[in-house]
Formats: structure tokens, C-alpha cells, sequence
């Protein structure tokens, strides 16, 4: 089941991209131009050029949405499910809860989205700390064609009775729920793989299993 029907997605994204992309745009300009204004030496340009490469990326991972949810359109290429995972753990430095990369691959290569993977996996993150985990562990590896990344906290897990729908509501107020997810598994499916709630002793384990369509069209694996 997709997220939303298509008709309503591209609904839902003309409406985004006109309430958003101005403001933002404004916003972009506006940093810019006070980074301009501001000596190398100020202890204001490192948080300026950090407000202006977030707000970058936020430009360009909007654009990435707006593209998906209108069309279905992914901008593929190679990348590495590592490196990604490392990315996001150097985003929560400094952050109360623990993010981490575990032992597993060095390397896990594949094509698909490089924004949209991202951001599903960031959204895995987000979505454990916000139901209280205090520790936030990624796992990356390869079998065959698949790649898969597991995502695991010490958070309190979820609940039985919501696990049936727990990818299904488009929106939800329930704790580590709602638009989150259910993008995930959209961005997932799309890219022809799974997202699912792996049982656990505790806090809650997903895992998404992504297969790597080139190299399997190209009858060998890509090799780390």
C-alpha cells in the first residue's frame, strides 16, 4: 500500500512545495548575504556557514520529496550504505542520546537515492530518540544482492497493538509513528525493498533489506 494515492500525493506535494520552497529560498538568500557581512574571524561565521549548509540541505531534500511524491522520480546512484550511517551519527554529536555505527561491513554499496536514503535512515534515528531511547545503534550489511541496515535502541519499543499499522497512517500522534514511517516505507518500497519491526528483547529493532538492482542486472556483486 503506497502512503498516499497518487493523485493526492501530487496534491499534497504542490502544496508543500508552494507554502516551503519561497520562504526557504528567502531564508538561503538571507544567511548568505549576513556570511558576506561577517569577518573569518567571528565566532558567528562557523554557526552561519552551519545554518547555511543545513538549510542547503534541506533545500535539496525537499526537492527530492517534492520529486518523489509527484512522480514516483528518484534520482539514482551509487552509494554507500556505510557512509551514510556514519553521516548521521556525525549530525547528533553532542547530543544527549548515543548514536553509533557498530561493527559490521566497511563498505555496503548500492544504487538508489542518495537524499532519500538518507533521510529514511535519519528518520529511523529521529524516531527512536523521540520515544525516549538514550542509545541509537546502526548495523550495515551485505548477503548477495541484498543490502540492509538494522536500526536498534534501548528506547521502550512499540507497543503490540500498534505494530499492525505502524508503516500504515499517513499521519498518527502516537510516539515514533505517523508521517515518519510511513515515508520510510514508501522510499523503501520504491526502491524494490522492505522495511520491517525485527522482535527484540528490547527498545525496538528495524530493519530495512534493500536489493542492489545494477548489480544484479550486471550478474556480480559490487565489490566493496
Amino acid at each position: 500500500m503506497s502512503l498516499i494515492k497518487s493523485n493526492k500525493r501530487e496534491r499534497l506535494a504542490d502544496v508543500i512545495g508552494h507554502e516551503l520552497r519561497n520562504p526557504l529560498a528567502s531564508a538561503v538568500a538571507s544567511v548568505s548575504v549576513s556570511m558576506e557581512m561577517t569577518d573569518v574571524g567571528d565566532p558567528r561565521a562557523t554557526l552561519l556557514t552551519r545554518a547555511f549548509d543545513e538549510l542547503t540541505r534541506i533545500s535539496t531534500l525537499l526537492t527530492s520529496y517534492l520529486d518523489f511524491g509527484r512522480s514516483g522520480v528518484m534520482n539514482c546512484e551509487e552509494l554507500d550504505l556505510v557512509a551514510i550511517a556514519h553521516r548521521i551519527c556525525d549530525r547528533y554529536r553532542g547530543h544527549p542520546a548515543e548514536v553509533k555505527v557498530t561493527v559490521g561491513e566497511v563498505s555496503v554499496r548500492l544504487h538508489g537515492d542518495p537524499v532519500l536514503l538518507e533521510r529514511l535512515v535519519e528518520n529511523l534515528v529521529e524516531n527512536a530518540i523521540s520515544t525516549g531511547a538514550s542509545q541509537v545503534e546502526m548495523f550495515c550489511e551485505r548477503n548477495g544482492f541484498e543490502c540492509a541496515l538494522h536500526v536498534s535502541d534501548n528506547g521502550p519499543g512499540v507497543p503490540y497493538e500498534m505494530r499492525e499499522d505502524l508503516f500504515e497512517s499517513p499521519l498518527s500522534d502516537r510516539p515514533g509513528g505517523g508521517l515518519g514511517l510511513a515515508l520510510c516505507r514508501d522510499v523503501v518500497e520504491s526502491h524494490g525493498g522492505t522495511i520491517v519491526l525485527v522482535p527484540s528483547v528490547r527498545g525496538a529493532v528495524f530493519k530495512v533489506s534493500i536489493p542492489d538492482r545494477a548489480a544484479n542486472r550486471n550478474g556480480a556483486e559490487i565489490q566493496p
